[in-house]
Formats: C-alpha cells, sequence, structure tokens
C-alpha cells in the first residue's frame, strides 16, 4: 500500500495536497461568465492612473512652463473640485434658516425666554409669561 493512500485512510482524507495538507479553496478552472448583451469594458493602458493622452498633456506642458501643482491635480482627475463662488451664500443661508430654527425651538426654555426672545425687539412682548398670582407656588 502506498504511504499516501495510508495517511488517506489514517485522517479520512481523499485528496492530498502540498505538502501533505489539504488546501483550503479549489479555484475554479473556467473564467468569469461575460453576457454578449452587457457592457464591453476594456482597461486602457496607463501607468498608477496616467494614460497616454494625460501623460502627453503632462509632457507637453512640462516643456512650455513649470507645472503647478494644481494643474496636476486636474491633469488626474482627483474627486476633489473647487468650491463654487456662490457655495458661501448657500452655506449661509442655511446657517441662518438653522439658527432661526433653533431659537424657536428652544423658546419654551424659560431661560432662553428670559435672556435671548424677550430682548427681540418686535417680537419680545410675546415671550413675556406672566404667571397668575393664585397659580405662584412661592
Amino acid at each position: 500500500m502506498q504511504s499516501s493512500q495510508i495517511r488517506a485512510a489514517q485522517f479520512g482524507t481523499k485528496f492530498e495536497g502540498h505538502h501533505g495538507m489539504q488546501p483550503w479553496v479549489s479555484l475554479p478552472n473556467y473564467k468569469a461568465y461575460q453576457s454578449k448583451y452587457g457592457p464591453n469594458y476594456k482597461i486602457g493602458t496607463n501607468f498608477h492612473g496616467i494614460d497616454l493622452h494625460r501623460a502627453r498633456i503632462l509632457y507637453v506642458n512640462r516643456l512650455s512652463f513649470r507645472i503647478h501643482p494644481s494643474s496636476i491635480r486636474i491633469l488626474l482627475k482627483t474627486p476633489f473640485h473647487p468650491l463654487e463662488p456662490e457655495t458661501g451664500t448657500t452655506a449661509a443661508g442655511f446657517g441662518a434658516v438653522a439658527g432661526i430654527f433653533a431659537l424657536f425651538f428652544f423658546a419654551d426654555i424659560p431661560r432662553v425666554r428670559k435672556d435671548i426672545m424677550q430682548k427681540v425687539p418686535f417680537i419680545g412682548d410675546h415671550f413675556v409669561k406672566e404667571i397668575a398670582p393664585e397659580d405662584n407656588p412661592f
């Protein structure tokens, strides 16, 4: 009887891999299915994400003037885009609305009512809450 058959009989294994150990996973010997109706993706030749067109642009820019780091960032298509000019105005509008909402949301807290809301010029009188003498516990 061969030694591998003896070992298989001892340990209950039917397959002997490298150094007598059984492999964890056997890789499939077929290619992944690709539908003829689906998109046909092809990755172009590149070096660290820079294809031939971008390399030519970098080379031409190198010949004409020194490359500024921001131009390299744009050429490499990083996901960071410069902010639009009206972004600050939009953020200020949202901040103002959030602040006004927070004031009116917390307006019934006695400390906020007394220190902030009663001092607002036109609507301050609305937040003056007088307790009737019969309801006052003191």
